[in-house]
């Protein structure tokens, strides 16, 4: 995919590319409930640059709940 711009809104292809995944590792992520889930509208599932955006933001984010300093 070569956009000028970043649409608003992408199918699977586009979403993965954007993400930086393969399709494949991206719609097995969506299955999985590690991403969003896409939006259906006429012509298919569509999934919004905001919420992709979001789900890179909050998967880049520290584990806060585990202390691996702290001893067993």
């Amino acid at each position: 995919m070569n956009f000028h711009f970043t649409p608003f809104r992408m199918k699977a292809k586009a979403a993965a590319h954007y993400c930086g995944m393969s399709e494949t590792a991206f719609r097995r992520a969506v299955e999985l409930e590690n991403w969003p889930e896409g939006q259906k509208d006429s012509g298919g599932t569509y999934w919004l640059r905001s919420d992709l955006e979001k789900a890179m933001q909050e998967e880049s984010q520290p584990i806060k709940k585990m202390n691996f300093g702290m001893p067993i």
